[in-house]
């Protein structure tokens, strides 16, 4: 019987099993003894890790994304959110607006604001008539203040006008615009009727004997001026 024998390893081959006689009870030499190594790049290669096949990239962080965090961290170092945001709310056309007259009769105002393409309501009060603008857009609102002054002749008018819950009071004489002077000192002389159109309790809609000079004709305005006249 021919008894086998294992090849001895050449001196150039390395050998991963130890002779049975050396090596101790219950103890395993792996074939792959590359976990044992320290890691260092002579003893690991480029890119190896514990997990074949798999190689671990740096973490490094985005210099796009460091940049853009920075931008919003300035951004929001630097807003400044104001408390009054009325500020940026798109501009509105008037709430209200009026020519406070001295004339009597509310027939009067209204008569001359349809002799003037004026479309507005006129309103009795002990001081003076009032007429309110439907015209609720600024400029158009004040070019009728404006018209209905000028047709007064000589005469003290004050136009009034609220947005926004603000109101204004101005000086107007001949048709051209004066002084504007405090709403407060308007409000404090003015009676109950005037005062609650001004601020907004009460509408035309509200009050008795209105007239208006929406749907008037020239001739009939011109037959009041003329009667109011004599």
């Amino acid at each position: 019987m021919s008894t086998a024998f294992a090849p001895e390893p050449s001196e150039d081959e390395p050998s991963n099993h130890l002779p049975d006689d050396l090596r101790p009870e219950d103890f395993i030499v792996p074939d792959d003894l590359s976990s044992l190594l320290d890691g260092s790049p002579e003893s690991s290669p480029s890119g190896s890790s514990d997990s074949p096949g798999i190689q671990d990239s740096p973490s490094t962080p985005d210099s796009s994304n460091t940049l853009a965090d920075q931008d919003i961290r300035a951004a929001l170092d630097n807003l400044e959110i104001p408390d009054d945001l009325s500020s940026l709310m798109a501009p509105k056309g008037l709430e209200f607006a009026c020519l406070l007259t001295p004339l009597a009769a509310a027939e009067v105002v209204a008569a001359t604001c349809a002799m003037l393409h004026v479309e507005a309501d006129a309103v009795e009060s002990e001081h003076g008539a009032i007429a309110v603008f439907r015209e609720l857009d600024p400029q158009r609102a004040e070019e009728a203040g404006c018209l209905m002054s000028k047709a007064m002749v000589g005469l003290d008018t004050i136009y009034v006008t609220r947005a926004s819950g603000q109101i204004t009071a101005t000086h107007m004489k001949d048709g051209v615009l004066g002084d504007a002077f405090s709403p407060g000192l308007l409000l404090a002389g003015a009676e109950d009727v005037t005062e609650d159109l001004v601020a907004g309790i009460t509408t035309v809609a509200d009050l008795r004997g209105v007239v208006t000079s929406v749907g008037m004709s020239k001739m009939k305005a011109m037959r009041i001026l003329t009667r109011k006249r004599k």
